[in-house]
């Protein structure tokens, strides 16, 4: 498994510049920088600037990656991948990518939890660019609630009735998917924390405590 960033404006302007991995030798880690340095328009186009979940081998222009197109990469047994994409307007984004077998389709209970964890990591690569660019401390928050969901802190937006109402219902909802819910129903306690609520507040945990921000 490997996770990546990128900047990519359009499909002939890809440039990554980072790559993380997770149990992957030194070999393997070298066929992966080369071959992201060699992708083509297609695959790009296909691949990295729709924000999803995509089958990298059934990708237009995949056989045209230089590791592929030689066969390097297959012989490491890295023949095809899910790769779960987030990507900006601006064409910042970044990659999780799972190696496969050859032809694998995806269940569909596969695919329905790939495309609800891609919306909370879609959250957090907005989260983290926003942190990024602002001055203000990461720990800040327009809203801070404690895991009863009693407020402690609102700000801007957040003092509206209305939109706290539902900032407190995503913090219970998020709450009770903690316990023995995830393992009685985990595809329900998964459905339960919602990645951005009215479309633009995303819930993090702060400190020890468990009280819980929610970012604008």
């Amino acid at each position: 498994m490997h996770a990546g960033f990128f900047t990519c404006a359009d499909p002939v302007s890809f440039v990554p510049t980072q790559i993380h991995t997770l149990e992957m030798t030194e070999k393997r880690l070298a066929l992966l920088q080369h071959g992201m340095q060699s992708l083509g328009a297609d695959f790009v186009a296909g691949a990295l600037l729709s924000p999803g979940v995509v089958n990298a081998a059934r990708v237009d222009g995949w056989d045209q990656i230089s590791v592929v197109r030689d066969g390097s990469l297959a012989a490491e047994g890295l023949v095809d991948a899910v790769n779960v994409v987030a990507v900006e307007p601006d064409g910042s984004g970044c990659v999780l990518a799972n190696f496969r077998t050859p032809g694998t389709t995806l269940r569909s209970p596969e695919n329905w939890l790939l495309r609800r964890v891609f919306r909370h990591f879609l959250a957090a690569h907005r989260l983290r660019r926003n942190q990024r660019r602002t001055s203000a401390p990461p720990d800040s928050a327009d809203a801070i609630f404690d895991s009863n969901g009693r407020i402690h802190h609102a700000s801007g937006a957040a003092v509206d009735p209305g939109l706290r109402a539902a900032l407190r219902v995503a913090v219970t909802e998020s709450e009770s998917a903690r316990g023995r819910r995830r393992k009685s129903d985990p595809y329900g306690a998964l459905d339960a924390w919602e990645c951005l609520v009215a479309g633009r507040w995303t819930l993090a945990t702060t400190g020890p405590s468990r009280r819980f921000s929610l970012v604008n």
